[in-house]
């Protein structure tokens, strides 16, 4: 899956810091989370990273759920699904885990 970024300032930035990795010719893929040592965190520790800088502590789990929310309250399958592919999650999956109102039969 590919998706095109069109926001100038977030493509400036991700150029920014892939032209700020080591020289590597065999890597393609580098951590934007890394720890003290440079390695990159593990998934527990970068959702603990990335929940000290948002809302309450929201999670993206959470953020996501709040998306979906909208869309259900808004009648908006159109984005609901869209937000399924992006994601890459199937749509009875999410509305299974992220749906507060929703539940499949």
């Amino acid at each position: 899956m590919k998706f095109i970024f069109r926001d100038r300032k977030l493509t400036y930035a991700i150029q920014k810091f892939i032209e700020s990795q080591p020289e590597n010719p065999d890597e393609t893929e580098w951590a934007l989370i890394q720890n003290a040592n440079g390695f990159p965190l593990d998934e527990s520790s970068q959702a603990k990273f990335i929940r000290k800088y948002t809302l309450n502590g929201m999670s993206e789990s959470d953020i996501f759920k709040i998306r979906v929310d909208e869309f259900e309250k808004n009648g908006d399958l159109k984005g609901l699904m869209e937000a399924s592919r992006r994601r890459g999650t199937n749509l009875s999956t999410l509305i299974k885990n992220y749906s507060l109102t929703m539940k499949p039969q």
